[in-house]
Order: C-alpha cells, then sequence, then structure tokens
C-alpha cells in the first residue's frame, strides 16, 4: 500500500494529517502496488461540508479498483460513518462544517446545497444498506429543508441561513436555479426513501423554476433572482 499526500512531506505532517493516513492505511486496504493520492483542502483547519471529505480522494491509477464493488462499498461506508453520530443538529437539520477530528466549527451556517446533499447522501445509503437510520436521517434533513430553508409565502428558497435557537435567519435571500435543481434531486430522493409528500414538493420546485427562471427568448434557464424572483442581470 502507497499513500501519497499531495504537496505534503511526510516528516512535515501534522497531528491530524498522521491522524488521516493511519485512518486511511487501516480502513481502506488496497492491493498490493496501487497507490492512493489524497489531497488536503485547508480552510479553517480543514473543512468538510455536505457530504464530502475535503481531503479529497483523487485519481486512482487502476481501473479495476475504481470499479470494484467492495472498494466503492467500503469507501462510502467509511464516508458516511465519519458523519454517523455527530452531523445530525437535534434542533434541525445538520451541521455542515467539520474539522478532520469530526468537531464542529461553525454549528449555525447552514447552506441551501449542503443541506440537499445531506438528504441525498442520506437516501443512498438508506438504498444501498436499508438501514433505518439513514431513512430517519432522510426525513430529518428534508423536514430542516422545508421549515429553514423555503420562505412558505413565494416558494423560493434561501441560499444561506444562520439556525440558532430553532429559528432560521437568512443571510442570503438570492434565489439560484443551481439551488432548485439540488432542491429538486433532493425531493426525488427523498421519495425514493420513503417521504411520500417529496413527489408533491418535487413537482412544486420544478413549476416554480419553470415559471421564475425559464427565458423563452433565450431557450435557456436564468441563474440568479432576488427574493421576489426578479431575476439577476
Amino acid at each position: 500500500l502507497g499513500i501519497e499526500l499531495v504537496g505534503r512531506e511526510a516528516d512535515d505532517l501534522e497531528i491530524g494529517d498522521r491522524r488521516t493516513r493511519h485512518h486511511l492505511e487501516s480502513t481502506m486496504p488496497l492491493q498490493a502496488g496501487h497507490v492512493l493520492h489524497v489531497r488536503r483542502v485547508r480552510r479553517h483547519g480543514i473543512d468538510i461540508a455536505a457530504g464530502e471529505r475535503q481531503f479529497l480522494l483523487c485519481e486512482r491509477h487502476l481501473t479495476d479498483v475504481n470499479l470494484d464493488p467492495v472498494f466503492l462499498r467500503q469507501h462510502i461506508s467509511w464516508v458516511m460513518d465519519f458523519y454517523s453520530g455527530r452531523a445530525i443538529d437535534p434542533s434541525g437539520g445538520m451541521y455542515h462544517y467539520f474539522l478532520d477530528d469530526g468537531t464542529v466549527f461553525d454549528a449555525r451556517t447552514r447552506h441551501l446545497v449542503n443541506a440537499t446533499r445531506f438528504i441525498i447522501t442520506h437516501a443512498m445509503l438508506f438504498k444501498l444498506t436499508g438501514e433505518t437510520r439513514y431513512q430517519a436521517g432522510v426525513r430529518h434533513a428534508v423536514d430542516f429543508l422545508r421549515k429553514a430553508f423555503r420562505d412558505s409565502a413565494t416558494g423560493g428558497y434561501a441560499w444561506m441561513i444562520d439556525w440558532h435557537g430553532g429559528q432560521a435567519t437568512v443571510l442570503d435571500d438570492t434565489r439560484h436555479c443551481y439551488g432548485m435543481a439540488f432542491v429538486m434531486l433532493a425531493y426525488a430522493h427523498a421519495f425514493k426513501s420513503g417521504v411520500a409528500e417529496a413527489r408533491e414538493w418535487l413537482a412544486e420546485t420544478f413549476d416554480l423554476a419553470e415559471k421564475h427562471f425559464w427565458e423563452p427568448a433565450a431557450e435557456l434557464y436564468g441563474d440568479e433572482a432576488r427574493a421576489d424572483w426578479t431575476l439577476l442581470p
């Protein structure tokens, strides 16, 4: 097994880096001669958000490793094990920002795309494993999406919120078509995971995107809009 930390010499590793390497070596064994590249992305220490470990697993040299179902299942479980027991905020939704040791360094800021990705990843793990804890995670996350991000008056979704004391304060009310696409994907996965209401929510979101972002003259979707759905140039 060879592990390369891109751009870092082994002798210069910090404690967190050693722990990362040890964890990879102990939980992701490869066949002899295979090399795993690990790139660290640093922000506030290590920023790990929305189901994506940001010390990214990069290109592997052998195609058969990429396609090996045993490796893929092992890697998926390894990623989700990091979040199990620490990502769910009992007051609502999921924590989005973690250090590499699992410490939450920002318990309040929530981003729309991150929130939807938690729904998707939990839904995929429920499909893969059948474990009800992942189905419960889908319900917990999708309820928060509706409660905290959605503006009931306009149907739009805030881009970023501050969540504190069970209340959401909008930090950025820009409507992003990109964000709406993730909302639709999240509802589709939630529906497949047994959240029956999500079928209606998916249709509702699609209709909103068609109504407010589609520009017939250009035959393209607009990118951003104000809270009142006025498209931004």
